[in-house]
């Protein structure tokens, strides 16, 4: 850890001493655990400043407990005439540089290597100037509209088969009362009444009977 903590002072010594003002250290006075807090600064790189426009931006570094053995955190902050896909193609060009030069101090080749590019960046004309700027603006207004219909898009069709769904079940419903009552008209069909038994007949005989005795007969 201590040979770690002396190669990133070292670093830092040299550094400061390549940038003078344009260098900013944000090291911390002290940190957790009583241990040595890692560097951490700003530097900031611009192109030719005798051309217009000229084009700057801040370079941000946080070394790691390891550095240089693994990647130090860089952040490229404050754009000044510079499109933000030429920031992401800067950022993207440091983290190689973090691959290939990893065990040794590579903070001077990345800020070098922006430099160039912001340079190359203002040659070219490719700067962030209104007409870019409005021109970036555009697309991105663009790319945002295309993600709005795509989430609309996704939240209606969402809507739809919650829909669905919905109607599924209700027609599920339907149906099931609907064999319900039908099972229940076919058990209340098939019931029988009880078959009444008939009344006993009664024939009248005659109103005639034996005379004698004036008593009138019914034969049941």
């Amino acid at each position: 850890m201590e040979d770690y903590y002396t190669i990133q002072i070292d670093e830092l010594e040299v550094l400061k001493a390549i940038y003078q003002d344009d260098f900013l250290d944000k090291t911390p006075d002290s940190s957790a655990w009583n241990k040595k807090p890692s560097p951490k600064f700003d530097i900031k790189l611009s192109s030719d400043p005798y051309s217009e426009p000229v084009l700057s931006l801040v370079l941000s570094v946080e070394f790691t407990s390891t550095y240089p053995n693994t990647a130090p955190l860089i952040k490229l902050l404050n754009p000044i005439n510079v499109l933000s896909s030429q920031v992401a193609c800067l950022t993207k060009k440091a983290q190689e540089i973090t691959k290939t030069e990893k065990g040794g101090p590579m903070i001077y080749s990345i800020a070098d290597t922006i430099t160039e590019c912001l340079n190359n960046f203002q040659s070219a004309g490719t700067t962030g100037n209104n007409e870019s700027l409005e021109e970036e603006r555009l697309q991105r207004l663009e790319k945002e509209k295309e993600k709005m219909e795509l989430l609309e898009k996704q939240e209606q069709e969402k809507v739809e088969q919650e829909r669905e769904k919905e109607q599924e079940m209700l027609d599920r419903m339907v149906a099931s009362e609907l064999q319900r009552r039908l099972k229940q008209q076919n058990v209340e069909g098939g019931r029988t009444s009880p078959i009444p038994q008939s009344a006993p007949t009664m024939d009248l005989i005659g109103s005639t009977g034996s005379k004698g005795n004036g008593i009138e007969v019914i034969q049941i």
